[in-house]
């Protein structure tokens, strides 16, 4: 069970570096310059760190650190869920699906 928290921890950590929020930090970063601006670019590259991370985290006693990790990954699940909804809302209301162009 704590692999799979660990991999969706993992997958939401590398997706919100590159949300808006973190445009400075990622700035900051890439500005200490080697091989930062290639590393935060690459996605791929980024989750195998990011999955170090995560294991660490994931199996950690302390609490608190649990709670942190607890809160993305279900921010991460509820995302997906969204999706889902929000799919079958336009199936039922014959948006966006199936539309022909004219």
């Amino acid at each position: 069970m704590k692999i799979l928290l660990a991999i969706i921890l993992t997958e939401a950590l590398t997706e919100l570096t590159h949300a808006e929020i973190f445009d400075r930090l990622r700035t900051w970063i890439q500005s200490w310059g080697w091989f930062t601006e290639e590393l935060l670019g690459c996605k791929y590259c980024l989750s195998v760190w990011f999955g170090f991370v995560s294991v660490a985290l994931v199996f950690s006693d302390q609490w608190v650190i649990l709670l942190f990790c607890y809160c993305i990954i279900v921010h991460r699940l509820s995302n997906f869920l969204h999706l889902i909804f929000s799919y079958l809302r336009d199936l039922q209301f014959n948006l966006r699906i199936g539309r022909k162009s004219s």
